[in-house]
């Protein structure tokens, strides 16, 4: 009886996904921390975390990964991507200790893993900078890596959220063109692929939550109200998700609930001292936008007026030059419609 717990144990290693070689290690504590800091917007905090954990285990890829991922993360609810050299370097060495772990052993599904995932990361964030060409084509080899993971292992569900988002975003920009006839439409798929990555994934979890919200704004933004209303609900201190129900709100013209969200985003940028007035402002502009296009001058107005005041000095006179100045010419318009 008393080797039992033993052979559970072993038991448990046999069958977890993943666990076919004894190679990567799979940090799933220090990710658990590290993402619910994530949650919490406590970004300094979580990437201290993960810099100790790659500091003791400096030969294992997946450390870097998340490391990449917490400064994107942080470098989207700031929209302060300055840090995009350290980005690349990350997912570069995670890419490359993924590779030199397959050289030891071909079978290690968590190193085809890390390199895959940093080859998606790498593409998004081509594909957002607007390299269309070269993102799609990391985006598909990273989808095609994670697909033939879950060729080999099913349950390894950690894949299906890369494979899953990349099928998604495949047959969205083959219905936008009007092909999707010839290419097939695997939306329905691809969410339900995202939604069992979140549900199943051992560094997945609950933040994956914003790739799920960025794909329901595009096939069903009332889906992404309800369950960006849930998250916000649970999760209180993210901003991340904040933002995208903001934005579904915002794409169905549903003002008031749009108002109510920013303003709420509005009041925590402007209590979170790391931010020099940005956030606030991006608010406002949204709002501004949003009150142009129904109609809404007065409203229009006063939410560009927002965005002129708190843009009048500091850092966030630069680096929201281009807002301040839109505001600045809305103004002008509105009072020449007068």
């Amino acid at each position: 009886m008393r080797g039992m717990p033993i052979l559970l144990v072993l038991l448990g290693l046999l069958f977890t996904p993943g666990y076919i070689s004894a190679g990567t290690l799979v940090p799933v504590e220090a990710y658990g921390v590290v993402s619910r800091l994530v949650l919490e917007s406590r970004y300094a905090e979580a990437e201290r975390v993960i810099r100790e954990y790659i500091r003791g285990y400096p030969e294992e890829p997946l450390g870097y990964l998340l490391a990449a991922a917490v400064i994107q993360y942080e470098g989207t609810d700031y929209e302060d991507f300055s840090r995009e050299e350290e980005f690349r370097d990350l997912l570069n060495r995670a890419e490359s200790l993924g590779k030199r772990k397959l050289k030891e052993d071909s079978r290690d599904l968590w190193a085809h893993y890390a390199v895959n995932s940093a080859r998606c990361f790498r593409g998004v964030r081509m594909v957002s900078e607007g390299s269309f060409v070269r993102g799609y084509m990391a985006s598909r080899s990273g989808a095609s890596g994670m697909a033939w993971i879950r060729s080999v292992d099913s349950r390894f569900y950690d894949a299906y959220l890369c494979d899953g988002s990349y099928r998604f975003w495949k047959s969205e920009a083959a219905r936008s063109m009007h092909v999707s006839a010839l290419m097939g439409d695997h939306r329905e798929e691809g969410i339900a692929d995202v939604e069992t990555a979140i549900r199943e994934g051992v560094l997945t979890g609950p933040i994956a939550n914003t790739v799920l919200l960025e794909m329901l704004l595009e096939y069903d933004p009332e889906a992404a109200v309800e369950r960006g209303e849930r998250l916000t609900g649970r999760y209180t201190g993210c901003r991340l998700f904040a933002w995208q129900l903001g934005e579904a709100y915002k794409k169905l013209g549903r003002f008031d609930d749009a108002e109510r969200v920013f303003t709420a985003l509005a009041g925590k940028y402007a209590s979170d001292p790391n931010d020099d007035g940005s956030g606030q402002i991006r608010c406002w502009w949204k709002m501004a936008v949003l009150s142009r296009d129904m109609g809404r001058l007065d409203q229009c107005r006063r939410f560009c007026e927002k965005v002129i005041d708190i843009g009048k000095s500091g850092s966030v006179a630069v680096r929201q030059a281009s807002r301040i100045g839109a505001a600045k010419k809305l103004m002008t318009e509105m009072a020449g419609e007068r």
